[in-house]
């Protein structure tokens, strides 16, 4: 039996979107000297080993507020994604090459009466949903190569992955099939993919010790421009774990361009702060525990577009909160 589209275009969009930007979990600190700390100083970084087998267990719970025009729309989204990752070798210079593949995602999207999404690729979900495409990623592989300082190089993999998240939305027609893999491409393509790897990138150039401070900048540009500032503390170093802490500031540039959603363009304007702790193995550096706590407001102007003629723009307020966990165990999940 040929399946029918279970793909609805702009409720997908928004979801993606708000899971692209909402994770970035980073903030600020403005008095920040870097230092290597106390001795004994000791490299951080990673080291991964052939044929070492891990699973992150990724949780994301975002709060949005949005006020226009004297109305206040609230939403929350919750992610769940199971991913695990398989280093297939690793060269002289410690660069890793892993697969990683997905094994689980789960969303819930709650925006009031009558706007109520949920889906999990672990259950049975006969029923159409715009959140079809989540099935597509299950059992699906990238490979990717990373270095010790956690920069990634090449990302392959993508392609298969764009398609199977299509067949799973269903039958369409081939222009709406082309109009659902670019959505897909613009935040599940190799440019987005490689930027998700970015803020996992936490280790310094130098050997560090306890009370250690560095700073890493980062710039995304899927959705839109990013500028991206992490600044982290080397609080306790053990047998079995580093701890660090960190602080960042996250900002939009100036020159983001709109969020088309439907027949309204979207101009954001904002910026954050957030905190957050990171528990590192203390062999092969991988981020065993991650939580962090993300805060974004400010303005934004929306511009309408109905049959060729552009309404007022409408002003209004937006603002999310973001809490994020990662634990990582080792081998695959049960």
């Amino acid at each position: 039996m040929n399946k029918t589209s279970r793909l609805s275009p702009l409720p997908h969009r928004v979801a993606v979107a708000t899971l692209v930007v909402a994770p970035v979990s980073i903030a600020h600190a403005e008095d920040f000297t870097p230092s290597q700390g106390e001795e004994p100083r000791q490299a951080l970084e990673l080291n991964l080993s052939e044929g070492q087998v891990f699973t992150q267990n990724i949780e994301e719970r975002t709060e949005m507020g949005q006020h226009v025009m004297g109305q206040q729309m609230d939403m929350e989204q919750r992610m769940t994604k199971v991913i695990v990752h398989e280093v297939q070798s690793v060269d002289g210079e410690g660069q890793a090459t892993v697969e990683m593949t997905y094994d689980r995602a789960a969303l819930h999207i709650d925006g009031g009466p009558g706007m109520a999404l949920e889906y999990d690729t672990a259950e049975d979900n006969a029923e159409p949903s715009p959140l079809a495409p989540l099935d597509g990623l299950i059992g699906q592989s990238i490979t990717y190569t990373v270095d010790r300082q956690g920069n990634v190089d090449e990302v392959d993999g993508i392609d298969g992955l764009l398609e199977s998240m299509v067949d799973a939305a269903g039958e369409m027609p081939a222009e709406q099939r082309g109009q659902v893999m670019g959505m897909l491409q613009e935040h599940f393509g190799e440019e987005a993919i490689r930027e998700q790897f970015m803020h996992h990138r936490v280790y310094p150039e130098e050997p560090v010790g306890e009370g250690a401070r560095w700073q890493i900048d980062a710039g995304l540009e899927q959705p839109v421009p990013i500028a991206v500032d992490h600044r982290f503390t080397l609080r306790e170093r053990g047998e079995e774990h580093t701890v660090l802490d960190l602080e960042s500031k996250l900002e939009l540039g100036d020159d983001a361009e709109p969020i088309q959603s439907g027949p309204a363009r979207i101009q954001l304007n904002l910026s954050g702060e957030a905190e957050g702790t990171l528990h590192l193995d203390a062999e092969s550096g991988i981020v065993r525990e991650l939580e962090t706590t993300t805060e974004l407001e400010g303005p934004i102007d929306v511009q309408m577009e109905q049959q060729d003629q552009q309404m007022p723009p409408i002003e209004g307020e937006m603002s999310f909160t973001t809490r994020t966990t990662i634990n990582a165990t080792d081998g695959r999940p049960d």
